[in-house]
């Protein structure tokens, strides 16, 4: 802000002090003053607010213009006729560009480590693209009054915060700005304590991530995909191609690359999957690296994550699992497809071989596979038919609207697999477990329950909702009692048998080689 005949700014040894003299309309609004040194940034905001109104007396005939919009001419503006007849009266309002409003709602908090936490948070309600050039992200310690500067220039509606405090409770809001100003700070988030590092039977460590800055793929036709990476090995087998391990020639780094054989209909699928992948870019989310294009095949690049599926993990020999192990899966499930959501992305095949465990000797998870994601706003009308039985909605298999709650469905679904091994609507074929899914009846009778607590299964009670309007969303799955959890060392840690599960990974295993097979058949030319 600059001096003039109206604003005076003194500064002391310890003291910034603005003065504005015969303060009119074209001062209101929000001012906030930051100090920065080499230790770090704090702010301090207000609003200004002036009570008086303008009111102007025409007496003639004449239409009234203002000619020259201001500023000063942006708010409510009231209009009284009188005659001798009575009084009538009309009000407008008058926009013009200026500060933003705040961001609506509070920020959402999630991906919570030791050091590190996510942030996600709605754009000011009425909002255009034009309105907000950037966001910035304050933070709060404890009791404190002050407000620090931690993010000074974010250009999406979610970032990765670093560098916090273990053991240490935060909060945080934000501001929306843009070349007029910054506006009043949002609601500030919930309070929450950085954890400290667990030590548990099952051990959740703090691997490195990948960078997670945005880096925007594009397809390459120039390169081949051979003359940069060396393959390694194959690591998987679908549908939709073949996995290999791989490594990149130039500084030795290990990706995995998805290939697949295709037509110029399946590069068009292809190509929307890695629109879909290049918008997502969470801790929780399998991050999409390279892209190449042949004329008979196409080949993603993508993060390494070498621990295989989270069901493969959770029963393994060296693993106890409890209902505490449960409980933080979920959490970073339900994480993951909630920034999805944000970015009004759908999943629609999330199930037990799209998670997966980051290495052997972690418990945090990868969602991936994003071949069936789609875009969806509220509102719009989207219908899709399409999806794995066991874990599809009821709405899908009807050819009904789908939405973000169709994704909350499966989620459910993966909860009550994790923590019985049993599955809610498997029926003896294919037809009869898409039936058992629209009738839309499950229950907890089997024995396995009775070592699960009431929280747990009213979890899994508000997503197994055939009303599609009443499941729990991801943010109120994030909220509800058992995810919610500060300290899951309170949690159930009883042992859970894997019997059932492992017998699940068994059939689950035997129906992805009987589908290869049956594409394999369709593939080979009869003689």
């Amino acid at each position: 802000m600059q001096t003039n005949d109206k604003i005076e700014i003194i500064y002391s040894d310890t003291t910034a002090q603005l003065t504005i003299i015969e303060a009119s309309s074209e001062h209101a609004g929000d001012y906030t003053c930051w100090a920065r040194n080499s230790l770090g940034t704090v702010s301090s905001h207000c609003t200004l607010n002036l009570e008086d109104d303008q009111t102007n007396k025409v007496t003639d005939s004449k239409a009234s213009c203002i000619t020259a919009v201001s500023k000063t001419h942006a708010h409510e503006m009231n209009i009284h006729l009188t005659n001798n007849v009575g009084i009538d009266k009309a009000a407008n309002n008058n926009y013009r560009d200026s500060v933003p409003d705040a961001p609506s709602g509070r920020p959402l908090v999630s991906a919570k480590e030791k050091d590190s936490a996510y942030l996600s948070w709605c754009e000011p309600e009425h909002c255009k693209e034009s309105d907000v050039t950037h966001y910035i992200i304050e933070a709060k310690i404890g009791e404190e009054k002050t407000w620090d500067v931690v993010v000074l220039n974010c250009q999406e509606l979610s970032c990765h915060i670093q560098g916090l405090k273990p053991s240490t409770a935060y909060q945080f809001r934000i501001l929306a700005a843009n070349t007029h100003g910054v506006s009043s700070p949002s609601e500030p988030s919930e309070t929450f304590n950085t954890p400290e590092p667990l030590i548990l039977t099952s051990d959740y460590k703090h691997e490195n991530e990948l960078h997670l800055a945005t880096r925007l793929v594009t397809v390459n036709t120039s390169d081949k995909f051979e003359d940069l990476y060396d393959v390694e090995k194959e690591v998987g087998k679908g549908k939709f191609g073949v996995v290999y391990k791989c490594k990149h020639k130039s500084d030795g780094t290990v990706w995995a690359a998805k290939v697949v054989r295709c037509r110029a209909k399946e590069k068009i699928a292809l190509k929307r999957e890695i629109d879909i992948m290049n918008r997502l870019r969470h801790p929780k989310i399998l991050l999409l690296w390279d892209a190449f294009e042949s004329p008979r095949q196409m080949v993603l690049v993508m993060e390494f994550v070498g621990a295989g599926e989270l069901f493969e993990r959770v029963v393994a020999d060296d693993f106890v699992l409890t209902e505490n192990d449960c409980i933080h899966f979920m959490q970073q499930i339900c994480e993951g497809v909630n920034y999805m959501h944000l970015k009004n992305i759908l999943h629609l095949d999330l199930k037990p071989e799209n998670i997966l465990c980051i290495a052997e000797d972690s418990n945090r998870i990868k969602i991936i596979d994003f071949g069936l994601a789609q875009f969806h706003k509220d509102g719009q009308s989207t219908k899709v038919l399409f999806g794995t039985p066991e874990f599809i909605a009821p709405e899908v298999i009807n050819y009904d609207e789908i939405g973000f709650v169709t994704d909350m469905w499966s989620v459910g679904v993966i909860c009550y697999v994790l923590l019985s091994g049993l599955s809610p609507f498997l029926g003896d074929s294919d037809s009869e477990t898409l039936s058992n899914v629209t009738i839309g009846e499950y229950d907890f009778d089997d024995e396995v329950f009775e070592e699960i607590s009431n929280l747990a299964k009213d979890f899994i009670s508000s997503l197994l909702v055939k009303k599609k309007e009443k499941r729990l969303l991801t943010k109120q799955c994030l909220e509800h009692p058992w995810l919610s959890q500060d300290d899951i060392d309170g949690a159930p840690r009883k042992r859970l048998s894997t019997e059932r599960l492992k017998k699940f990974m068994i059939r689950r295993k035997w129906l992805t080689m009987r589908e290869l097979m049956s594409l394999l058949r369709r593939a080979v030319p009869k003689s």
